[in-house]
């Protein structure tokens, strides 16, 4: 076709074949990897990946051969010879209905990436000719060449109509495959598809039902070798096993639906608000099983498969960590060791005792091309391209993982003695002694009770010391957790200062400046400067080495936190509300700390509210009390929540720290007060009252 006057076409050299398989295909083993995928797309029952002196590069070679639908010598010259043909793309599904994987026509570049030469074999069912390609990928190195002078050598035989499939004869091999490599390769190929056997999850199907009978065959020099499998004994030992699901609730809102060994399903707002947000990520289904890596945690695993503990351990590092896996096939490197893309082990630095690692879960999340379009590989098939729908993907995860977090943090023992009531310092044997000796009339009993009251004295002096050393180092753990949300909070800020500053510059520096253009400018600077100011305003209360009591009106204090959250509540058009007391609430405190208290309490408050809703703080005193109730319009408390909420590290926020009611109630059991839910009829959220007794 003649190329009109004045126009002109590209005409690429050989090698940018080359540059392209290098930017696709990030390595062999991935290579490997997607040669299997095409033998899924091709209907194919079976794959053999069989090495050839392969710890030789020079004269090595690797064969792979399925037995699929196989293709015609048209199908070679119109689709295998177009790289980036749309021909699956058009397709969506194989012949036999399965899900497509190689979408982009890139495969025969991970045919370049593994060796220097390629013979293809293939042949149609039914048909009696087959088809030979050879392509000699070394004239693509050719910098002189160009993409339409390099012609590979396509020619058809006869051969028995019996058979059919594809056999790939990459010879000359790029690298050599060490017995480290093969092993590797052997794992990878391994965890290609999902541990568990399940194929539905929470109703949700999550494998196509061939895959059960798919068959991966590795062979090196002529012998088998054992890819192996999951031992699914494994999962009737583990202590949790988690199902879970994100669906739609309605059609704006979608949720997330949660079962932990067998027990009710849990149904939670998508993204943890008042109401559930709508996934970009699309639906999708979650199996987690979480493990106790100690001595006594891993026993059933000893003794059920022989093994000893460092043994068990292994296992569990071979398949631990949250794997993604699309249409059956896993998503790389998710799951990979050391891929810690929750930040689940990052978090755990911290917190060790309360927040899982990637060590101690062996997870899969089951996506598919129908219902997760937003979630798509990169160009070089090392992971998913980061969007709005993998930012989702993640978000959902991570609020699983906190419903798991949680039900761990119930389940401990220490948690259950704590939830006993008794006090820290709270000595029942010194209680009976001196019972014991009030009862007695003895001049022995007068002496022990005096060595009781002095024991009283300094068990009171070493509360009060104690509980000065506590104030001291919640008010480090207070401040890191402030100090994280404020850091995003103000390096936010300080972009919008520095760009409106130099907006208005630059109007200055314009003839056609207008006073109103720089006003705008300067305006804005002016309110994210104001947010700074507030948001440092908050450090203060951590500023001072100790404690500095001082009698404050609640009111006070009401309206502090106010004035400092209405920015942040107007941003989803909610009220802040203050209802004023009729008479004084004093109370003798140290205001940072109560401070902190209250406004962890508003925090929560902001989150759980709908857009539009409404955050009420009452100020009243009553009796020998002075309180401060804050109130939202959320969807409230669960009964099966409110006797675990006031624990440390649990929480139902995707990003929470689980640390925002502690504190509060521990602050005001410092001045003698609590911290309480209140439930009533007329509250359509949730509200929690703080009670410190009046100053004198």
């Amino acid at each position: 076709m003649a190329t009109p006057e004045g126009q002109h076409v590209f005409r690429p050299r050989a090698r940018v074949l080359r540059l392209l398989g290098e930017e696709l295909i990030s390595d062999e083993t991935i290579a490997v990897v997607e040669l299997v995928r095409n033998a899924w797309d091709a209907d194919a029952l079976s794959v053999k990946v069989a090495f050839h002196n392969a710890q030789n590069a020079l004269g090595g070679s690797l064969d792979i051969i399925d037995d699929g639908h196989g293709m015609s010598k048209e199908t070679v010259l119109g689709s295998w010879l177009q790289p980036a043909t749309p021909d699956k793309k058009l397709r969506q599904a194989s012949p036999s209905g399965r899900p497509l994987l190689g979408k982009k026509g890139v495969g025969r570049f991970a045919a370049d990436k593994l060796a220097r030469k390629l013979v293809l074999i293939t042949k149609k069912e039914g048909e009696t000719t087959a088809t030979r390609a050879v392509v000699d990928w070394n004239q693509f190195d050719d910098p002189m060449k160009f993409l339409d002078e390099i012609h590979p050598q396509i020619d058809s035989h006869p051969t028995p109509a019996i058979g059919h499939g594809t056999s790939l004869f990459l010879q000359d091999l790029r690298s050599s495959w060490s017995e480290d490599r093969i092993a590797h390769l052997k794992l990878e190929l391994l965890k290609l598809f999902p541990p568990f056997r399940s194929t539905e999850v929470l109703g949700r199907p999550v494998i196509p039902p061939a895959l059960a009978t798919f068959q991966v065959k590795l062979e090196v020099d002529g012998i088998s070798e054992d890819i192996g499998q999951f031992p699914q004994s494994l999962r009737t030992l583990c202590p949790w096993r988690v199902r879970a699901a994100v669906r739609a609730h309605s059609p704006t809102e979608d949720e997330i639906a949660i079962i932990i060994n067998d027990e009710s399903e849990r149904v939670r707002p998508l993204g943890g608000g008042a109401k559930g947000k709508k996934s970009a990520a699309g639906h999708f289904a979650v199996e987690i099983d979480v493990w106790v890596r100690s001595a006594e945690g891993l026993a059933g695993i000893r003794e059920t498969l022989d093994l000893s503990l460092q043994e068990a351990r292994g296992l569990l590092d071979k398949w631990s960590g949250i794997s993604v896996y699309r249409d059956g096939f896993r998503v790389f490197p998710y799951g990979e060791s050391g891929n810690d893309w929750l930040d689940l082990d990052k978090e755990r630095i911290n917190t060790p005792k309360e927040r899982l690692s990637n060590s101690q879960i062996i997870g899969c999340i089951y996506l598919s091309e129908q219902d997760n379009p937003e979630l798509r590989d990169q160009t070089n098939r090392q992971g998913l391209v980061n969007n709005d729908a993998f930012n989702d993907l993640r978000s959902a995860i991570r609020q699983v993982i906190r419903e798991i977090e949680n039900r761990i943090l119930v389940d401990k023992p220490t948690t259950k003695q704590r939830r006993s009531g008794r006090r820290l310092f709270e000595l029942e044997s010194l209680k009976r002694l001196r019972e014991i000796a009030e009862t007695s009339k003895s001049v022995a009993s007068t002496q022990v009770l005096a060595m009781i009251g002095a024991a009283e004295a300094e068990k009171s002096s070493a509360e009060e010391t104690i509980s000065q050393e506590i104030s001291r180092y919640r008010r480090i753990l207070s401040l890191s957790v402030v100090a994280t949300r404020m850091a995003h909070e103000i390096r936010q800020q300080v972009d919008i200062i520095r760009r409106a500053i130099d907006n208005g510059l630059k109007r200055l520096a314009k003839a056609s400046v207008t006073i109103v253009g720089v006003s705008e400018a300067l305006a804005r600077a002016d309110e994210s400067a104001g947010i700074v100011a507030r948001e440092v305003r908050r450090l203060l209360p951590f500023t001072r080495a100790r404690r500095r009591i001082e009698k404050i009106d609640l009111s006070r204090l009401a309206i502090d936190i106010q004035s400092d959250f209405i920015e942040p509540a107007s941003k989803r058009n909610i009220e802040i509300k203050f209802a004023s007391p009729s008479s004084p609430a004093e109370v003798e405190v140290d205001y940072g700390e109560l401070y902190q208290a209250v406004r962890n309490l508003v925090d929560n408050a902001l989150f759980w509210s709908p857009e539009g809703g409404q955050v009420t703080l009452s100020v009243f005193a009553k009796h020998g009390s002075a309180f401060i109730t804050v109130t939202d319009q959320g969807p409230g408390v669960p009964t099966e929540d409110e006797g675990v909420i006031f624990e440390p590290y649990w929480t139902t926020k995707p990003n929470g720290s689980g640390l925002g009611l502690p504190i509060a109630g521990e602050i005001a059991a410092d001045y003698g007060g609590s911290l309480s839910l209140k439930k009533s009829s007329t509250i359509a959220g949730a509200s929690f009252e703080i009670a410190i007794p009046r100053a004198k």
